[in-house]
C-alpha cells in the first residue's frame, strides 16, 4: 500500500474521513500520480463517470466520503 508523503505540492482531497485500507484512498494516489505525470489524462474523468453510470455501487463501502467527493480539486483535473 503507498503512503502518504508528508508534502504534497500540489492539491490532495480535503477529507477527514480517509480510510489508507479503502480503494477510494488508493484511487486518490493513483489520480494524483497520473495528473503529475500526465496531465491532460481523462482518468479522473472516467472514474467519475464509472462511479454515476453505476449507481449501484457501494461507494461508502469502498471508503469515498459522504457527500461530492468528485467536486474535490483533485478529481476535477484541478491540481
Amino acid at each position: 500500500m503507498p503512503t502518504m508523503p508528508q508534502r504534497l505540492p500540489e492539491s490532495w482531497v480535503s477529507t477527514n474521513s480517509f480510510r489508507p485500507n479503502k480503494l477510494y484512498h488508493q484511487l486518490c494516489y493513483l489520480a494524483y500520480m497520473e495528473q503529475s505525470i500526465v496531465p491532460n489524462s481523462d482518468f479522473t474523468e472516467a472514474l467519475v463517470k464509472l462511479v454515476k453510470d453505476n449507481p449501484d455501487i457501494q461507494t461508502r463501502s469502498m471508503g469515498f466520503p459522504l457527500g461530492n467527493w468528485q467536486d474535490e480539486p483533485l478529481w476535477r483535473n484541478q491540481i
